[in-house]
């Protein structure tokens, strides 16, 4: 009985992850159609909203009430905003300013709900990488997006700097490996650009849960 009950709170938490990624899905839709146009692949996004609610469960812990955390629900939303952010900017090469203030919120709120990041390693993952891209991007015209700059910038404030440090690697080896892939199969040559967000949403993503550790063990 109690196994049962313990998959049916699992089920639970996944149906709500579907259901609240449902709704990120319809805002991706209607900021790169200009209407609520909803394709097929939008059950895949469902499917990754379920388990990123049951991974952020695991993780964080299920709270009070059985379902998830506070830190959990942070979390869970700023995957919810990442996803957003990846595919509009795959698809308009845009990151509207709306994601990085709806984040820099949960960095805020963060200050008190994550105590083990203080205010000065905010401030510090705040500049660690958004600094450097930014003096990049003065050097070398179209290094990086002003949409990327803000989004490292808020991240690095949510996570701290040793988190924000191993998401940059992780999406810069994602993104190397993309691009490699594509001149490899003649799809993109050395002129052509491509849409950074989604590679950096992919490391942030994985920073939310392993970026300390990981900085500890190869950064630091």
């Amino acid at each position: 009985m109690i196994k049962i009950l313990s998959m049916s709170l699992w089920l639970i938490r996944f149906a709500i992850g579907a259901c609240v990624f449902h709704f990120f899905y319809v805002i991706i839709c209607r900021f790169t159609t200009g209407r609520a146009r909803i394709p097929d692949r939008y059950f895949r996004v469902e499917m990754a909203g379920g388990l990123f609610f049951i991974c952020c469960g695991a993780h964080f812990g299920c709270g009070r009430w059985g379902l998830l955390s506070v830190h959990g629900m942070i979390a869970f939303l700023y995957l919810g905003i990442l996803t957003v952010i990846a595919f509009i900017d795959w698809n308009t090469r845009i990151i509207f300013d709306c994601f990085h203030i709806f984040i820099a919120l949960l960095g805020i709120a963060a200050v008190w709900l994550w105590p083990e990041h203080n205010l000065m390693d905010r401030l510090i993952g705040a500049a660690a990488v958004a600094g450097p891209m930014l003096l990049l991007a003065f050097v070398v015209e179209g290094a990086f997006g002003g949409g990327d700059i803000k989004l490292m910038a808020v991240s690095g404030f949510l996570l701290g700097w040793r988190a924000v440090l191993s998401a940059i690697l992780l999406g810069g080896f994602a993104g190397g490996a993309y691009c490699i892939c594509m001149l490899a199969a003649k799809k993109l040559s050395r002129k052509d650009s491509f849409a950074l967000g989604p590679f950096l949403a992919f490391g942030l993503g994985i920073a939310l849960f392993w970026g300390d550790r990981i900085a500890e063990l190869y950064l630091i």
